[in-house]
């Protein structure tokens, strides 16, 4: 094996860590975001309820 083959090697080796490392982000970015709509939509259906009942009394 060649000095050449085994910097190519590494270096696609770092390519494949970085893709994966880039995809693996994106999915925990994609995953937040919706716990965070989540959590709005739930806290604004709470907070109607919430309201509809003091406005009943």
């Amino acid at each position: 094996m060649t000095y050449g083959s085994k910097v190519f090697e590494k270096a696609s080796a770092d390519k494949t860590t970085a893709e994966t490392k880039g995809k693996y982000y994106a999915e925990i970015s994609v995953y937040n975001i919706s716990k965070v709509c989540n959590t709005i939509k739930i806290y604004n259906k709470t907070k109607l309820r919430k309201y509809s009942m003091i406005k009943i009394k």
